[in-house]
């Protein structure tokens, strides 16, 4: 949401209710910043494991139709297809749930897992090799969930809100 908003493409009002409302009062100087910072961080994370690799992306790996490995993701961003499809992958590694609607369980092949946030699940759920992590720990009746990318064990932290 600041790449969008540093695009002129992005809602502010949209942005305060997710959390952006400290970039949206910071100054004009500290927002370049932040913006400039965030086009710097890639779209995706490996991480390599004995067993492979382990892939880390916002909201889901972007794949097209058809398409169904993690290379594909990684082609993807890169921009080698062209730029049409880089940017519908950002967007997907971004802002996609198309994955978790459907409910599909089909694997990303050459990868050991992904782990996902950005949609909010009452648990941690698996949909193939692709872990839905954020288990909306800002929210009132969230979590704290995270994984050992070591080991894979997945840890959900239990407590009581001070407010409900």
């Amino acid at each position: 949401m600041v790449l969008d908003h540093d695009l002129g493409t992005g809602e502010a009002d949209k942005h305060r209710r997710n959390g952006g409302a400290w970039f949206h009062d910071a100054d004009l100087a500290v927002r370049k910043a932040v913006a400039l910072a965030l086009q710097r961080l890639p779209y995706v994370l490996e991480i390599e494991r004995p067993n492979g690799c382990i892939g880390i992306v916002h909201a889901e790996p972007p794949l097209l139709a058809g398409q169904s490995h993690w290379l594909d993701v990684l082609r993807n961003l890169s921009g080698e297809q062209g730029g049409d499809v880089q940017q519908l992958a950002r967007r997907q590694a971004l802002y996609s749930r198309s994955r978790i609607e459907r409910g599909d369980e089909s694997p990303v092949l050459g990868v050991e897992a992904i782990y996902v946030g950005h949609t909010s699940v009452p648990r941690p759920r698996w949909l193939g090799n692709v872990l839905y992590l954020d288990t909306g720990c800002s929210w009132a009746d969230g979590r704290l969930s995270a994984v050992d990318v070591g080991s894979g064990e997945v840890f959900v932290a239990e407590y009581a809100h001070p407010f409900g």
